[in-house]
């Protein structure tokens, strides 16, 4: 007889994203290892048993520093019965290229090809043939069938197109993706008769939101079709990051789902630095059908980095303290206290006669100050310190900004010695402003010795000019 089979579903399908969505692999900037088991239990048998593992690898352009693209690798196996019965099992490969649209737009285009075995085990099946009336069933005896016609192999070709925004840090803001599965139509029949995959159409849509610093809001939903079936699964992932100190980060996130079919999934996850584990437990609603569906378990480990790096900038320079508490104002109209609350901060626009305020981080700023250290002298002098008030205030107002501080001296003495001079008068900078209450995590300080000098140190002015400490706000 002919067997039918469902086809690979997930409840937290972003687990096993090849499955839905060719153009996975150049989506975002994030590398994934993903490791994703489902169980899923039946009355009576058989129950199902569904192993996937999925790598993606971005490709970010070393100088534009964009995602130009990607590849994925899957596998998975979908196994019903206890030895099993039924087994449905492949590998696929993707490649989706990405454009870069502007203004934080990605357009996406994924293509991929599956390989596949469609099976039935034989080797626990008995039939009539090996029953007689004298000893009863002998598992020795000729079934009567043939089972060397009891597995196909078939390919399977999928494609897809995304579009998304994302913001200056790389981050995914809303997205909205359509794939085409089963493109080809593959045959899977056991006994020769054409019987085809249909096509399967799945559609998402989702988004993520910030509204605080240690919380993150992420609803999404999909949308699938298949023959004459149609279903939709949506969901929200609610992140609180338990630490955000610029090192290590760990979140712990819900994620409640609900199927159309009448399915609730309950799903937890705990991220540590790049890595992450995950549960889900599904519970069915929908109790009418002649073999029910009792509950589902799914489990999902894997590593998570990103790729994105900013496109490196020459900082704008020839500002002051004045000029800067200017830019990153502090006590001006409500609704920039309000951002300020948020743990958002704001500045001008890169045409300085602009006073329209606007939220980024994509701006360094140059301070270059002068400072009467004495010789081999690393202490800060009062006007040093007073400096450093300055910029402390700012830090302090502006919760996101970070200060990197370089030092430089001029030519006189060993190049040695000086490196190491110029290297503890950035640390004294530092050093005192953490004792005024900013983290480490958000200073820096690197000395650079007599190199990058501003003149050829001939004379004593131009020597003073090369002795100088550099302030990067950014």
């Amino acid at each position: 007889m002919k067997v039918n089979a469902q086809d690979f579903a997930f409840t937290q399908y972003p687990y096993s994203p090849l499955q839905i969505n060719p153009t996975s692999p150049s989506s975002d900037n994030n590398l994934k290892v993903l490791v994703h088991y489902r169980m899923q239990y039946r009355s009576p048998n058989p129950n199902f048993y569904t192993p996937s593992f999925s790598f993606l690898m971005p490709f970010i352009n070393k100088e534009t520093y964009r995602r130009w693209g990607g590849i994925g690798i899957g596998a998975i196996s979908d196994q019903t019965g206890n030895f099993p019965r039924l087994i449905n099992q492949g590998a696929s490969l993707s490649y989706a290229h990405n454009l870069y649209m502007g203004k934080g737009f990605n357009f996406s285009l994924g293509l991929q090809l599956g390989l596949f075995q469609y099976s039935v085990g034989t080797d626990k099946f008995s039939t009539g043939n090996q029953y007689d009336g004298n000893s009863g069933y002998n598992p020795n005896a000729p079934s009567g069938e043939n089972f060397n016609a009891a597995s196909t192999n078939y390919a399977d070709l999928s494609s897809g197109l995304w579009l998304s925004k994302e913001d200056s840090s790389g981050n995914q803001k809303y997205y909205f993706g359509i794939s085409l599965i089963h493109l080809n139509k593959p045959t899977r029949s056991l006994i020769g008769e054409q019987a085809y995959l249909p096509i399967k159409f799945n559609g998402q849509l989702g988004a993520n939101f910030f509204p605080k610093p240690q919380l993150s809001i992420s609803p999404d939903v999909l949308f699938s079709y298949q023959g004459n079936a149609f279903y939709a699964n949506g969901g929200v992932k609610v992140s609180y990051h338990l630490q955000d100190t610029g090192k290590i980060k760990s979140s712990i996130s819900l994620i409640p789902r609900y199927f159309s079919t009448k399915v609730i999934g309950a799903g937890i996850e705990y991220k540590y630095a790049n890595w992450f584990v995950a549960f889900n437990y599904d519970i069915f609603l929908n109790k009418s059908q002649s073999v029910n569906n009792i509950t589902a378990i799914e489990v999902a480990v894997g590593y998570k980095k990103s790729l994105f790096k900013s496109k490196p900038y020459k900082p704008r320079s020839n500002y002051t303290v004045g000029d800067i508490k200017r830019l990153y104002k502090v006590e001006t109209t409500e609704e920039v206290k309000e951002e300020l609350k948020k743990g958002n901060y704001t500045y001008l626009t890169e045409d300085e006669n602009d006073t329209t305020w606007h939220k980024s981080a994509d701006y360094k700023f140059e301070l270059s100050k002068q400072f009467r250290f004495g010789f081999n002298d690393t202490k800060l002098d009062n006007d040093a310190k007073s400096f450093a008030d300055e910029i402390f205030a700012i830090l302090k107002d502006n919760k996101k900004l970070r200060l990197k501080v370089i030092g430089y001296t001029d030519n006189v003495g060993t190049e040695q010695v000086n490196q190491v001079i110029s290297t503890e008068r950035a640390k004294a900078f530092t050093s005192y402003l953490q004792t005024k209450g900013i983290p480490d995590y958000r200073l820096k300080a690197e000395g650079k010795g007599e190199s990058e000098a501003l003149n050829d140190n001939r004379t004593s002015e131009e020597r003073a000019k090369n002795r100088r400490i550099v302030f990067i706000i950014y």
